[in-house]
């Protein structure tokens, strides 16, 4: 609740003034008098304007409840926020202590055209969140479309970005803006002291099969592409109703144009960065020898009938559930931590099967697989953004600062203490039996338990993830962690001012490409070269070679920009 200055100590200090100017008259100088009361009121005036605002920023305005829209730029099957917001102990604890209730909105794929039909429309939601990689993303801080977070926090949640992102993030989204100014909240972020931690499992990205049938094949070797490819080839042979391999769980392209088909698999081929270096220079992995590797390889998988076509079009609710029913062996792009989650669906229809992580393959013999699952700390590339059509952009900031405080960040994973869980001896949280055995939509539905992922940054997970964890997740970390690559050296090359000629040669580039890359992938073998030298070609001769300088003199001055976009944080003075 606001609470304002108490007034008597202005107005005592009208008083004694105005008894000065009166004796002061009396000696002669009436325009000092005049000046001295006038000052005096001025004094009042702003006394009067000034605010104290004392407490948590959420408490200010609680108790005048406001409905905001959040438009969630992404078509993700376990995105059912909107379903369970207001009936969950989590979402109604949120609603009651912010006075903040949320409609969430989303889009019908993962093209991003219902964002831009937003745009376009005039009227933006509350709330958007979607990647900063976007040019039409970047256009909105361009074109005044979304608040710098560092000038609203100022009058509505003073200290909001010290409080909750730490200067790695700020940094972090400063350079991918080209601004000191922050225009987003990102999710899946850690903190300074978490980056430190040795419970840290820095990458959980890897490659999982189906373990009984991987050992009917003599679980054969995994780390070479060949003997990947061979064993996908045995499961083609030995269980024909099966697709022998899959790129992902989910579908959506990345901010080049990519399939996951393609992205998902750059830590197979030593190109994790999304750059290579070649005669010490920098440059897109487009013009890597490697990624003519990587392509031949999913070419391979497209003619030999490795992976189903349809993974190029089913939307990520239909690529789960292939699965979860057993119809996929291996999934090239799983993280460790969904294994025995995959597993309890999996045996909800084979009993006996179980899903598993194996080594995983590399191009490579001197550059193993590398992935990195927290890019520096600095969180995903989704950030949440304020839009200057909210009529009430101070509770947007006000309800996100409660929901990144500790307790909330606790509650969005194991729901409300004392309801769904407590702690054990050991000072871990424990869910309840009876929740921890209910099924997924009881715990989201009922509990709120993980059911709003969205809004989490990642130390509470961090902190516990190894207590209680089944011993085949517990494996599955050791064999992911061990791939990790720190590759945080390789973020904001290319971000460009919306209205720049860089950000029209990327556009088309990616136009382009977007549609060229499934002619490499379903090509014959034969053909896959000169496709790929004529997809070269058209990018220089639409003006990438000036994007590839652009991206080459960032990396080798990097530490001269960071230097100018850290200025005022004190971790990098």
């Amino acid at each position: 609740m606001k609470r304002w200055y108490q007034k008597s100590f202005a107005w005592l200090c009208v008083l004694l003034l105005a008894v000065s100017a009166l004796g002061c008259a009396s000696g002669g100088d009436s325009q000092s008098s005049a000046q001295e009361s006038s000052t005096a009121e001025s004094a009042a005036e702003e006394s009067q304007t000034q605010e104290v605002k004392e407490g948590n920023s959420w408490e200010w305005e609680a108790g005048n409840p406001v409905t905001l829209t959040y438009f969630y730029d992404k078509l993700v099957p376990t995105s059912n926020f909107d379903k369970y917001w207001g009936k969950d102990y989590v979402s109604q604890k949120i609603i009651e202590e912010t006075g903040v209730n949320i409609e969430f909105q989303f889009p019908p794929d993962n093209s991003h055209s219902k964002l831009q039909v937003l745009i376009a429309g005039g009227t933006l939601p509350d709330m958007i969140m979607s990647d900063y990689h976007l040019s039409i993303v970047q256009q909105l801080a361009t074109n005044d479309r979304i608040w710098a977070i560092n000038e609203l926090e100022e009058e509505y949640a003073p200290g909001f970005l010290e409080r909750n992102l730490g200067d790695h993030v700020i940094l972090h989204q400063r350079m991918s803006w080209n601004s000191m100014n922050v225009y987003g909240i990102p999710n899946g972020y850690y903190s300074q002291d978490m980056l430190e931690s040795d419970d840290l499992i820095k990458n959980k990205q890897g490659v999982a099969v189906i373990e009984q049938l991987y050992q009917e094949l003599g679980s054969p070797d995994t780390t070479t592409i060949e003997g990947f490819l061979d064993l996908l080839r045995s499961v083609k042979e030995e269980y024909p109703d099966m697709i022998p391999a899959q790129a992902s769980r989910n579908n959506g392209k990345d901010a080049d144009g990519n399939l996951r088909l393609i992205y998902k698999l750059f830590p197979m081929f030593d190109l994790g960065s999304r750059y290579d270096e070649i005669d010490g220079k920098y440059v897109k992995y487009w013009y890597s020898p490697k990624y003519l590797d990587l392509l031949k390889f999913v070419n391979t998988l497209y003619n030999e009938g490795l992976i189903d076509p349809t993974e190029f079009t089913d939307s990520g609710e239909q690529l789960q559930a292939k699965e979860f029913s057993g119809m996929v062996f291996a999934d090239m792009c799983q993280d460790s931590d969904n294994i025995s989650w995959f597993t309890e669906e999996l045996q909800k229809l084979h009993p006996d099967w179980n899903w598993v992580m194996v080594e995983a393959p590399s191009a490579y013999e001197d550059a193993p697989y590398g992935a990195d699952s927290i890019n520096g700390g600095v969180g995903a590339e989704t950030v949440t953004m304020i839009t200057k059509s909210s009529e009430n952009p101070g509770r947007c900031l006000q309800v996100l600062d409660y929901i990144l405080q500790d307790e909330c960040q606790l509650e969005l994973i194991y729901g409300i203490e004392g309801k769904s869980w407590d702690y054990d001896e050991n000072g871990y949280p424990v869910l309840y039996p009876e929740v921890a055995e209910a099924d997924e939509e009881e715990q989201k539905g009922t509990y709120g338990v993980e059911a709003y992922w969205l809004f989490r940054s990642n130390d509470v997970t961090a902190k516990y993830e190894r207590y209680g964890a089944t011993d085949e997740t517990l494996r599955s970390f050791d064999i992911t962690g061990k791939y990790y690559k720190d590759l945080s050296f390789f973020s904001g090359a290319e971000s460009y001012d919306a209205d720049s000629e860089e950000i029209k040669v990327f556009t088309n580039v990616k136009e382009y490409y977007e549609v060229k890359v499934m002619e490499l992938i379903t090509c014959a073998p034969d053909e896959l070269q000169g496709l790929y030298d004529e997809m070269i070609s058209t990018i220089d001769s639409m003006g990438y070679q000036t994007l590839n300088d652009q991206i080459n003199e960032f990396f080798q001055n990097k530490d001269s920009l960071v230097q100018q976009y850290s200025e005022g944080l004190d971790s990098y003075q």
